[in-house]
């Protein structure tokens, strides 16, 4: 009776293990979930030739830890070649983590005008995998745009008091004309300065409204040497020279 007992004891014990084991392992094996922190938009287009690329990558089903990640950079252009510097697995680079960041992250400089398909694949330990990508454009400018002129007032203006409506007129360069910025897209700041502790005008803000600026004179006031001083910048971030036109009123006229 007593081995009986404890023939059912032993048996209700390995069954409660049984049933532990079974919650704490998965219901079912998922691949991980991977997406970007950090990337250019999606079908987009950037005015660079680099990029840098983030993501975050989890796998909570796995108990076998991550396995590896992949990277690979597609161009569409047969003549583009992209070296890596790390080691390639039939079309695929295998990258590892950095342990001193919490992300997974990638840069690619010295990119060719063309557009590029960039795909991580994450494979967890029993062999799940995921693949995200995103699809961008490469329109490299690093040439500053030109201010060409800017419409001024006379540098001896014939009244001392008079409105007058700046225009700033620029275009943009580029190695490859496709990565030129319209000149309808390109931004402008600009700073009127007044002479004689009058106050001064700043648009630090660079948009493409500034184009035009209307400033109003009051020579008889406040006399001396105005300055108007603009810039232009194209969307890839690159400035022009600083453009100045000038002109001096005094207190009774021109001077």
């Amino acid at each position: 009776m007593r081995r009986m007992i404890l023939v059912l004891a032993l048996a209700a014990v390995a069954l409660t293990a049984w049933g532990c084991i079974q919650d704490i392992q998965p219901k079912y094996d998922s691949n991980p979930r991977v997406w970007f922190t950090r990337a250019p938009a999606d079908r987009g287009v950037i005015y660079d030739n680099a990029a840098t690329f983030e993501w975050v990558a989890v796998d909570t089903d796995d108990d076998l830890g991550m396995g590896k990640t992949f990277v690979r950079l597609t161009p569409t252009s047969v003549d583009t070649i992209v070296v890596f510097p790390h080691e390639l697995e039939q079309g695929w680079v295998r990258v590892y983590k950095p342990a001193t960041n919490e992300y997974w992250g990638y840069d690619i400089s010295n990119l060719p005008d063309t557009v590029y398909t960039f795909s991580v694949k994450v494979v967890d330990g029993r062999g799940g995998e995921t693949i995200t990508s995103r699809r961008f454009t490469v329109r490299f400018d690093n040439e500053p745009p030109i201010v060409d002129s800017v419409a001024c007032p006379p540098m001896k203006p014939t009244n001392p008091n008079f409105t007058w409506t700046y225009v700033i007129y620029a275009h943009d360069v580029a190695a490859n004309m496709s990565a030129a910025t319209p000149v309808d897209s390109l931004c402008y700041t600009y700073r009127f300065s007044v002479p004689g502790g009058g106050e001064s005008i700043e648009a630090s803000d660079c948009k493409r409204e500034n184009k035009t600026f209307t400033a109003t004179v009051d020579g008889q006031q406040f006399p001396g040497q105005y300055k108007f001083k603009c810039k232009a910048t194209d969307r890839a971030g690159n400035s022009s020279e600083e453009f100045t036109c000038t002109f001096d009123v005094g207190s009774t006229g021109p001077k």
